[in-house]
């Protein structure tokens, strides 16, 4: 059985234009390929979740997280076509509004793009779990997110979101 996985996934959120950074992932990327995706990745040996966190939004954004706020979890199952398991994991879920330095144009997982809300709930390449993810995390909503989703790996590679429930706050 695959082990558990630890992910974060983090918004830099922009007050002042009301815009969102997100990862346009380029087509070589083995995980999500071609779609729009929130900062992040996997925690490394020993390390907590806000310390991975700040380390890859200093790694794909090139800047410090002055106001980094942990906003929650989604546990995540996903199977191959054939009906066996993947892997699962959680995505520890993170928003800052503030930080130090300039954003990068690109990084190694793709070009960095600012959306609105609007530009991004709408875009066709969203990656799927950011249409319920997105919106709780640029809402000032007190409490913590906490969801889960439930995927299909394709034989080309890309994912199929089967279910995604909105837990609760």
């Amino acid at each position: 059985m695959p082990s558990i996985a630890a992910y974060t996934l983090c918004f830099l959120f922009d007050p002042q234009t009301h815009r969102v950074l997100l990862i346009d992932r380029g087509m070589d990327r083995v995980e999500l390929p071609g779609l729009l995706n929130g900062l992040g990745g996997k925690l490394h040996a020993g390390e907590d979740w806000t310390a991975a966190a700040r380390r890859e939004i200093r790694e794909e954004a090139g800047v410090i997280a002055v106001d980094l706020e942990f906003r929650g979890t989604e546990s995540w199952v996903c199977y191959h076509v054939d009906g066996s398991l993947k892997d699962q994991g959680t995505l520890y879920l993170f928003t800052a509004t503030t930080w130090m330095g300039t954003v990068c144009e690109r990084c190694p997982e793709g070009e960095l793009v600012w959306m609105s809300r609007e530009e991004a709930l709408a875009h066709p390449r969203l990656a799927p779990n950011l249409t319920t993810i997105l919106p709780a995390m640029l809402d000032a909503q007190e409490g913590r997110y906490c969801g889960m989703a439930h995927y299909v790996r394709n034989a080309d590679g890309t994912y199929a979101l089967t279910g995604h429930e909105w837990v609760g706050w």
